[in-house]
Order: C-alpha cells, then sequence, then structure tokens
C-alpha cells in the first residue's frame, strides 16, 4: 500500500517540481513570484517527505537487504555535504569543516549512512545562525568509530536529545522545516 501511495503521489510531484521553478523564472511579477516561491517549497517538501516515507517503509520491511561493506568514512560524508539539501548551507553561509581522517573505516550500509548523515546535517544546518560553523569530526575508539557533528546553533533539550531517534519526532513543531 504504501509503496503504491508513493508511487501515485511521487507521479504528479515530479512535473510540479520541474516545472514550477521555470515558470517562476519567466514570471515577472514580484508578488506572482513570491507565491511560486511558497509553491515550490511545498511541491518540494511534498516530494521530500514521500521520499521519506517510502525510505521508511522500505527500512521497516522485513525483505529489505542490508548490503554491509568497510566504507571510508570520509567519503561518505563529503558526498552527503555535496547533496542538494546540504548545499543550502551556502545560502547562509555556513561554513562545513570535515575534520573525519580520511584513512577511519567503518562497516556499514551505504545507503542508510548516506541517508543518516543528510538528515543529521541538513537538520544542524537548518537550525545554525548565519555564518556559523557546521564541524563533522570521528574518533575510532576500540574497534568503534563516534561521529559528531558540531553546529553553533540553539541545541537541543535533554527531552529533545531523548526523543531523537523516535520516528516522526520533531522536536520543535514550530520550525517545521521551513529553511528547507
Amino acid at each position: 500500500f504504501i509503496h503504491q501511495l508513493g508511487h501515485d503521489l511521487r507521479t504528479p510531484l515530479t512535473p510540479l517540481c520541474t516545472l514550477l521553478p521555470i515558470a517562476r523564472s519567466l514570471e515577472k511579477d514580484p508578488e506572482i513570484q513570491e507565491f511560486l516561491d511558497v509553491t515550490i517549497e511545498s511541491a518540494g517538501y511534498m516530494k521530500d517527505m514521500v521520499q521519506k516515507i517510502l525510505l521508511l517503509a522500505k527500512l521497516n520491511s522485513d525483505h529489505t537487504p542490508i548490503d554491509i561493506t568497510d566504507v571510508l568514512l570520509q567519503e561518505e560524508v563529503v558526498k552527503s555535504l555535496a547533496s542538494s539539501e546540504v548545499c543550502l548551507a551556502q545560502n547562509d553561509n555556513i561554513t562545513l569543516e570535515n575534520k573525519i581522517n580520511k584513512d577511519i573505516i567503518v562497516q556499514a550500509d551505504t545507503t542508510y549512512l548516506i541517508e543518516a548523515f543528510n538528515n543529521l546535517l541538513s537538520n544542524a544546518m537548518k537550525y545554525s545562525p548565519e555564518g556559523g560553523t557546521l564541524t563533522i569530526d570521528a574518533i575510532k575508539n576500540n574497534g568503534w568509530v563516534t561521529v559528531s557533528i558540531r553546529d553553533e546553533g540553539v541545541g537541543l533539550t535533554e527531552e529533545q536529545q531523548a526523543k531523537m531517534f523516535d520516528e516522526f519526532y520533531k522536536g520543535d513543531r514550530a520550525r517545521h522545516d521551513l529553511k528547507s
């Protein structure tokens, strides 16, 4: 059901996400441009939400294979930093620092690892002040690797930290992805 619903929702969203920016670039009226900006942002948000729902359904499926391989951690972070969502940082003059040693290898499924990095980095950027710095680092310790992502935002309360890995949890309902 979820897969069919995702397909049915993605089909009309694809041309909307493609054609609305073209229509906006052709429009001369500033007020209509603003309306189109809101529409473009909303269509993009919906498309992203559909993709996340499909990914969640896939992750929760008993039939989804996980492909664990040795992965160079720094390379996967570079891929995440190059993604379109993360490039939003440049709009707010956020400095991105990747301090991960190029020799750190982890065992992971790269698809899920990149998704986790994209989520963490995207959230860190959304709540970072303009001109701030976002630092990604990793430390090896007793066969484990701890990755840290540090920003200069307001931070999370203890209650938010306790719930951050709960499905569908949003720490601040008043700030629903307005910068993405």
